[in-house]
């Protein structure tokens, strides 16, 4: 029979063992407020963020522990103080999440995620495939890229395919539930007999390295560019067909082309074409000083670019001047090398291209 001597010492290594054993396989991690969090042993910050909420976890950005900024893969020990730092702009779980969360309930929540995020980027790839087919078969019709949706996204084109958004309509295009030759039969649109007759009025003119811009499957044309929005090469067009004067060029925003989308080709900027200089409009906005104009012509100066003209107006009640000027520059890349010159000229806070 036990003596009472070791009956007690054998309780008291049995509740150390079995002390042990808790803290061995569990740990106990507070809140700022004092709340306890019982985690398994080895378990990181995101684990932590999980066990209070699946909505915490999803928007963690970085963790505080006992006040120091660690890292989310951090193992927790019992009696820290772990403080979730969350944003309301977090994307969210990535794979190399599953690496960091050690708890059966936060890898689960996390593969939930990505599983359907992965549904989601699926869909839009989709959408995406789907979209290119109906611009594909709008191209072949005459049309540009930009003007498909304003002719498809429409309520009563929807309905007719039996679709509640022009994104459902683009995944019937790419599943290929629906033709993009069908969407364009309903809306029975084809420009390319009438753009051809546009074409053939305008003045012929030889393709070759003098030309600065083509016209993709309608031959030689007469090109020239737009004096409204001053397009230059690197710029994103659009070609405007005039009956009898061939193609006009505008930059795509140009607002001067909006009502008129029906009227608008394709065209694209010569690679081959010789370099030359074009006129371009900007409007340099400024905080007035003396010598302003002086030290705005010394840096356009120093950019090496010409300058056609130039004038300068003051505006008494902000106290601040606007440059106008035409300068002459070969491509896109050059005006944004013109325009960090201008930026440092001191009292200078904003360029923009004019539109007529």
């Amino acid at each position: 029979m036990a003596t009472g001597y070791e009956t007690g010492n054998t309780a008291k290594e049995y509740m150390d063992t079995i002390t042990k054993e808790i803290f061995e396989t569990s740990v106990y991690v507070f809140t700022p407020k004092g709340n306890v969090i019982e985690l398994p042993a080895g378990a990181t910050p995101l684990d932590f963020a999980y066990k209070i909420h699946t909505k915490v976890g999803d928007t963690a950005v970085g963790a505080l522990v006992n006040d120091k900024l660690v890292a989310m893969n951090t193992p927790l020990k019992t009696g820290d103080i772990c403080e979730i730092r969350t944003s309301k702009t977090a994307t969210g779980p990535t794979e190399s999440w599953l690496n960091i969360a050690t708890t059966n309930s936060a890898r689960s929540h996390i593969r939930k995620v990505l599983a359907k995020k992965h549904q989601a980027l699926t869909r839009d790839d989709n959408i995406e495939k789907g979209r290119g087919s109906l611009n594909d078969a709008f191209k072949e019709r005459g049309f540009a890229e930009h003007e498909v949706e304003p002719h498809v996204n429409k309520p009563e084109v929807l309905k007719h395919f039996n679709v509640n958004t022009y994104e459902d309509l683009l995944l019937l295009v790419y599943s290929r539930n629906i033709t993009a030759s069908a969407v364009l039969d309903y809306l029975k649109l084809d420009r390319r007999d009438h753009m051809g007759k546009l074409l053939s009025k305008g003045r012929r003119v030889v393709e070759d390295a003098k030309n600065p811009v083509i016209v993709p499957g309608a031959g030689t044309v007469a090109v020239t560019l737009g004096n409204c929005c001053t397009p230059v090469p690197g710029d994103n067009i659009v070609g405007y067909i005039t009956k009898g004067k061939g193609i006009t060029v505008h930059r795509i925003n140009c607002p001067n082309i909006a009502r008129n989308l029906d009227r608008t080709i394709e065209v694209l900027w010569n690679p081959n074409s010789e370099t030359k200089l074009y006129p371009l409009d900007i409007s340099i906005k400024c905080n007035d000083r003396d010598n302003l104009l002086v030290d705005i012509m010394n840096a356009l100066s120093q950019a090496k670019v010409s300058i056609s003209k130039i004038k300068a107006t003051y505006h008494p009640s902000t106290q601040t001047s606007v440059i106008d000027a035409t300068i002459l520059i070969p491509n896109v890349d050059k005006l944004n090398s013109v325009q960090n010159i201008i930026l440092q000229v001191d009292s200078v806070y904003k360029i923009d291209r004019v539109i007529h």
